[in-house]
């Protein structure tokens, strides 16, 4: 009887021991994960759910935002006191134009904290057609303007700009017989479009500007125009821009008339560079008269075009980006050509809008020697190259090549073509001697023989 009781105590002893014992460290661990794993997709969830809010609530402010521009618009479109339609159309695109209440225009427009961009554009189209106004569209008895608002606020992330659109309609009392309109394009070098650029329509007496909007058109609207066809220029300059003859200005010509739109185009786009570097054998130098440098591109009018050298390195800016690129060489004289000395032209060097391209040329190196006629060396002439062909030439028609050292010798190098070389102020005791040589001629030896 008491050894049963015994073993019942031991049983509950034992029992009660398991029970007391509590978590082991295995199962502590694992429930510590399990819980930051679920604390982990509650925390997101909240997260998403807050981001998604505040999304929304802001798209809501943007969609008002751009509906509220849209209603300005139209009352002072159709404000009978103001000549709405030119003032909207010729404004073109325009940022922040209608503030909040203690706001400035201009700057964004603040809602509890958050600037909000509001950017409208405005572009005259013929006859409502939806056809840019610069590619189509003749006679314009009845335009019609579309306006675009965006709206944009920051850290958009990948959500896009409300964005809305409308058509106006001018009423007929606004549109008299004596209107006129001149429709500009800005092309870029690669054929598309150009926005955001001003552009100034003018015949001197009467002037307008807008500013192209996303399809390169600015529209501007003249009132008043005499019955005879007028003569128009419409200007665009840019800072930093050139045009494909490399002008900073460039110009369009029109000939608008009453209840018509007429319509040009000018070829603009931000200027690009090229540094041609220029090389030659070790031991050797360039010329010490610099070198000018000849661009050639099928994208420019007029082809070639001789620029300033400014010795181992030149930088030609101002460049129209042009999509087939330049071919260069140094020196201006036709004979300086690569294709015209017996070589090829290298390949086209391609310079992107507001980007630098990069050349090296390689000179011949010749060496070159002034002995009198006791063969002794004639030491400091100054030795330089006449082009045998001046066509072409700029500064290069004569090239001041060096100065000779006390062994009466300089080492120097010419660019493509054939050079007689002479010695400044002595006279030759024969012929001046010539070199003909290009871009993978081998180094020249030649030397001068004068008269004491």
């Amino acid at each position: 009887m008491g050894g049963g009781m015994d073993l019942r105590r031991r049983w509950r002893d034992r029992v009660r021991g398991d029970f007391d014992a509590g978590f082991g460290m295995v199962e502590m661990l694992f429930a510590m994960v399990v819980f930051s794993i679920i604390a982990t997709a509650v925390a997101y969830g909240i997260q998403s759910a807050t981001n998604s809010t505040r999304l929304d609530r802001n798209r809501i402010q943007a969609a008002n935002l751009a509906a509220r521009e849209l209603e300005i618009v139209r009352q002072e479109f159709n404000d009978k006191n103001i000549d709405g339609p030119a003032l909207i159309g010729d404004a073109g695109v325009v940022t922040n134009p209608h503030p909040l209440a203690s706001q400035v225009a201009g700057n964004p427009l603040t809602i509890d904290g958050l600037p909000f961009t509001v950017t409208r554009s405005a572009t005259w189209m013929p006859s409502g057609v939806g056809s840019s106004a610069c590619d189509g569209g003749s006679a314009v008895t009845y335009p019609v303007l579309a306006v675009n608002v965006k709206v944009s606020w920051p850290r958009m992330g990948s959500t896009k700009p409300v964005e809305n659109n409308t058509i106006l309609t001018p009423r007929k009392a606004q549109v008299n017989g004596t209107d006129g309109y001149a429709a500009v394009k800005i092309v870029g070098a690669d054929g598309q479009a150009r926005s955001g650029v001003p552009v100034t329509v003018s015949d001197g007496a009467m002037s307008a500007t807008a500013t192209t909007a996303d399809d390169g058109c600015a529209v501007v609207q003249f009132s008043g125009l005499p019955a005879a066809p007028s003569s128009f220029t419409a200007t665009v300059s840019v800072g930093g821009w050139v045009s494909n003859t490399f002008n900073a200005t460039a110009t369009g010509s029109l000939s608008l008339e009453q209840g018509k739109m007429k319509s040009t185009s000018i070829a603009y786009d931000q200027a690009g560079a090229l540094q041609a570097q220029l090389t030659t054998a070790g031991g050797f130098a360039l010329p010490s008269q610099t070198v000018p440098i000849t661009i050639y591109s099928t994208d420019i009018v007029g082809g070639t075009k001789a620029f300033p050298g400014a010795g181992p390195s030149t930088t030609i800016g101002s460049l129209w980006p042009a999509p087939a690129g330049y071919v260069s060489w140094p020196g201006a004289c036709r004979m300086s050509d690569p294709s015209s000395a017996g070589t090829s032209r290298q390949p086209a060097t391609v310079v992107a809008p507001g980007g630098t391209g990069t050349i090296s040329h390689y000179l011949t190196p010749v060496e070159a020697t002034v002995v009198n006629s006791s063969l002794l060396p004639v030491q400091n002439a100054t030795i330089r190259g006449y082009a045998t062909s001046t066509s072409g030439c700029t500064t290069d028609a004569t090239l001041t090549l060096g100065v000779t050292d006390s062994s009466g010798r300089l080492k120097t190098s010419l660019p493509a073509g054939t050079w007689e070389l002479r010695a400044d102020g002595l006279t030759s005791s024969s012929a001046w001697p010539q070199l003909s040589v290009n871009a993978t001629s081998p180094q020249q030896v030649t030397t001068l023989s004068v008269t004491p």
